[in-house]
């Protein structure tokens, strides 16, 4: 897109307090902000493809992941669980 002026940039993100996480009843306690993430990704959307918010430790879980066997599969099992799977009855 930069012949058209424009910046593309992929932002992973890492554990964020997002409402969505909230509902879930997630601990948020370690989660980042989502505003401290949003402008992580605002300062560096120049400076894409991709950018890895959060800390080194959250680059090096990204790395690691990358390089992994059947990687698809690994995601999944440590995703967040569907919303109905987390629900408390």
């Amino acid at each position: 897109m930069q012949p058209l002026g424009v910046d593309v940039l992929h932002l992973n993100i890492g554990f964020t307090a997002t409402p969505a996480m909230a509902r879930l009843g997630m601990d948020l306690t370690h989660a980042q902000a989502p505003e401290d993430v949003a402008q992580q990704g605002l300062d560096n959307i120049a400076n894409g493809p991709i950018k890895i918010a959060g800390d080194e430790a959250n680059v090096e879980r990204a790395r690691q992941r990358s390089v992994v066997d059947r990687r698809g599969e690994a995601i999944r099992a440590f995703s967040t669980p569907p919303r109905e799977a987390t629900l408390k009855k």
